[in-house]
Parts: structure tokens; sequence; C-alpha cells
């Protein structure tokens, strides 16, 4: 186990505080801030009255080893203050794991991919409406139907060095059709580039509440089995109502907990209507129960790495962040490690 007093760290500005941080789940983001001389403030909250007085002031927490019902709680009070405090839970139960972000009602990113814009030089413009614009052939365009583009430098038709974003349309390798009427402008001349717009982008996030019951898109991580996020979203549930009522997780190799877990997991399942999961694959969810209380390093440093480019995410506003999806990831094929550690 991994537990820091606050006592310990330099009494510098914090970039994102990482609440009951119990196993170390998110190791791998202690180091990213320690390197660029910036400091993450580690701390166990056990009171809502505590987090209210302490979450105010922050722009980032992140969540472990906490109950759905604790994590709900936290998530209401950061989605609803002002300005919204981004809210990133993760969890990792031997050979799964689950991340969930809530960055607030919304959240504009201002960078989507962090690519520099894409450029090109204009060879001619025509006077139509819409109007043709061709560039050279040194180089293939970049861009794409609906991309918001600026002209700079463009000798003639001066109406379009404003800096005024224009949409295009019928993007292709060296031309592209530009959706404004140029025939009252003056005849283009010579030169001109022309430059890819990057407009912010609102996100609109759910609540971690509102996740539970409609997760969602899923971020898939073997596309042979599109059965399995939402399963494992159910698992997370039912390993939740488990540790609620019995104040631990499940015994490893233990049938009755296995059965206990399943009984939940369905129980769960059926409550949900019209967007229950189909079939429960009870083996998938003794496997799951059995290794459930073990956090395995490969594990806890995908999942850390993850979880870290969240933090700076919303932090910095650039990248688009996980979006209304949690990943429930099973890392590798369960059943393949499984097999080899029982042929061992």
């Amino acid at each position: 186990m991994i537990n820091f007093g606050a006592g310990s760290l330099p009494n510098r500005p914090l970039l994102v505080n990482l609440v009951d941080l119990f196993y170390g789940a998110l190791w791998n983001i202690l180091y990213m801030p320690f390197d660029l001389d910036l400091v993450i403030f580690v701390c166990s909250v056990f009171s809502k009255t505590q987090a209210d007085s302490f979450l105010t002031n922050l722009q980032a927490v992140v969540f472990t080893d906490i109950s759905i019902e604790k994590a709900v709680e936290f998530d209401d009070y950061c989605h609803s203050h002002q300005p919204p405090i981004a809210f990133i839970k993760s969890e990792v139960c031997g050979l799964f794991g689950s991340v969930f972000c809530d960055f607030g009602p919304e959240f504009t990113v201002l960078d989507v991919d962090g690519e520099e814009p894409h450029t090109g030089i204009v060879a001619s413009i025509s006077n139509d409406n819409p109007a043709l614009v061709s560039c050279v052939d040194d180089e293939r365009l970049e861009f794409q139907d609906g991309d918001l583009v600026i002209f700079s430098e463009v000798h003639g038709m001066t109406e379009l060095n404003d800096g005024k974003p224009r949409k295009i349309k019928s993007a292709r390798p060296y031309s592209f059709t530009l959706e404004e009427d140029t025939t009252s402008y003056g005849t283009y001349i010579r030169g001109g580039i022309v430059t890819q717009v990057k407009p912010p982008k609102v996100l609109k996030f759910k609540t971690l509440k509102e996740a539970i019951k409609e997760p969602g898109e899923f971020l898939m991580s073997d596309f042979s089995k599109f059965d399995r996020p939402p399963l494992l979203h159910l698992a997370f549930q039912a390993l939740d109502k488990f540790r609620t009522e019995l104040l631990r997780f499940p015994i490893a190799g233990s049938a009755d907990d296995a059965q206990k877990l399943i009984d939940f997991a369905i129980s769960i399942n059926e409550s949900l209507g019209e967007s229950k999961v189909e079939e429960t694959d009870k083996k998938l969810l003794q496997h799951f129960a059995s290794g459930s209380r073990a956090v395995l390093n490969p594990m806890a440093a995908m999942f850390g790495g993850i979880v870290g480019q969240e933090v700076v995410k919303a932090c910095s506003g650039k990248f688009h962040p996980l979006y209304q999806v949690r990943i429930c990831w099973c890392f590798l094929e369960y059943n393949i490690l499984l097999a080899s550690s029982t042929n061992a």
C-alpha cells in the first residue's frame, strides 16, 4: 500500500489532488509532475464535509478505492462547483480496470488533437459562388470538408485577408470549394496562404450518477468482444455492492463469494430495464470476483498512464479527453492467462 502524508510534500502550488490513493494504481502520475518541478498533493478524505473545504480551490481530483455512493457525492459537488472541478475515478481489480471522467457541464477543449494547423499555398481563386480555390501541387492539402480556414497575403482578392474563418467543402488533394460568394470581390492576382483554424470544442459531461445508468459509449480494448464492456460495467457495480454489504473483497477461489457477486450482478442487471445486458457471462464474473482484490503492476502502470493523461487534459485544455466513456478493460485475454497459470 502507498500512503503519503501531506506534511512530507513541498509547499508549492498544486497541480492536482489525488484523493483516497491507497494502493498505488496511479503511481505513474506521481513521477510526471515531480519531474516538471510541480507538486501533486496526496491525501485521504473521509467525509464530504472535509472534502468540501478542501476541494473548492482545486482544478482536478482523482479518486481511487472509493465506493460508488461516496464517489457520486464527490462528483456531484465537483460537477456543480463554480468553476467545475474535473473529476476522475479509476479502479484496478486484478486483470480488469475502469476509468470515469467528468470535467463539468461544459468543458472547453482548446486543441482537440495537438497537431499544428494545416496550411497551403494558394495558386488561384475564382470569382464564383461558391468560389474554387486551387493550391500549388508541391504538397497535398490535408483539409477536410467542414474545416475552417483563414487567408493571408492574397494579392488582388484582398477581401479574403480580413482574418475571418471561412468554411470549406469538396476538399481535394490540391483544391477545395469556399462557401462564399466572391463574384463581387477583386480579381485574384497572385500569392496567398490558406491556414486551417482549429476552433475550441465544448463537451458536456454527464455526472457519475447519470453515467452509471446510461454509460453511453465504451472505449473498446478488444473489438471481437463488443458485449464485454457492458458486462464489466455491471461487474464493477456488483463488486461495489459486495464490498458495501460485506466490508471486504471477495476471497480468491471462494465459490460462495463468486456466486454472491454473480447474484448481485444479476439483480442489478434486472433493474436496468431496456438497457440491461442480454447475457451475463458467469465464468467471466467468477474470474472477476476471484481476482478483484489484486492490484497487478502492469495494470496499475497502464491505468496510471491513462489517468495521468486525463489529468493533463483537464488542467491544460489540450487534447480530447475521455468523453462519456467508462473504460472497462480486461488486460490481454483472461482465460489465456488463467489457463497458462493453471498449467504452470
